[in-house]
């Protein structure tokens, strides 16, 4: 999940651009620790990141297959930025969940975070299958992409498998997660502008 600097701009391209970083408004550790309990709860792969792509939280539930392999690749990294980018985009411009299927076959979603409308980051949480992979497909994609057959294979194992309509519920609540924090984020927010306001 670590994203090219122009997937992650679109927030900022719809709208005018904030003064304001996520991370400033509401600390790392509080980010991590809502994230962290959302991901044990669901199960999940989730990190939350800035616009300028950046992680803004380590990834709960990392996914060796994705993170250390499939991104790794001069190949495959290039095509899961683009999925990325295209995800990031619909979230900005319909402020909704985005999920979307992989060039590789695993679900993934983004989910803005807007407060007062103005996009400072996203959760990206998925990487996950709807069904059990078909490990011959992924022997092939390894070899496409010039990855180690046996340890994409071995990777691929854990994985996690879940009914798609559980996962859109899971980003369901994780939309509703996003919007509590874009709230508190407002109201650091309207707490900066009116100290700024006494001070001038």
């Amino acid at each position: 999940m670590d994203l090219a600097a122009d997937a992650a701009r679109t927030g900022r391209e719809r709208l005018s651009s904030p003064p304001w970083r996520l991370t400033d408004l509401i600390s790392v550790e509080t980010l991590q620790s809502i994230q962290d309990t959302f991901a044990r709860a669901f199960g999940l792969p989730t990190v939350i990141i800035d616009t300028e792509g950046t992680n803004a939280t380590a990834i709960t539930h990392r996914v060796t297959f994705c993170e250390d392999l499939t991104r790794t690749s001069g190949v495959g990294g290039p095509r899961c930025t683009e999925c990325d980018r295209c995800g990031m985009r619909e979230a900005a411009e319909t402020a909704r969940p985005s999920i979307f299927n992989c060039w590789n076959g695993l679900y993934d979603c983004a989910i803005p975070i807007a407060p007062k409308g103005h996009v400072l980051g996203y959760f990206l949480c998925g990487q996950i299958f709807t069904e059990t992979p078909n490990s011959e497909r992924y022997a092939e994609t390894a070899a496409e992409i010039g990855v180690d057959p046996d340890q994409y294979l071995r990777a691929l194992q854990d994985v996690t498998v879940v009914p798609y309509e559980h996962y859109e519920g899971a980003v369901q609540s994780m939309h509703v997660l996003a919007e509590m924090i874009a709230g508190q984020a407002a109201a650091s927010i309207d707490s900066l502008q009116m100290l700024e306001q006494a001070r001038r």
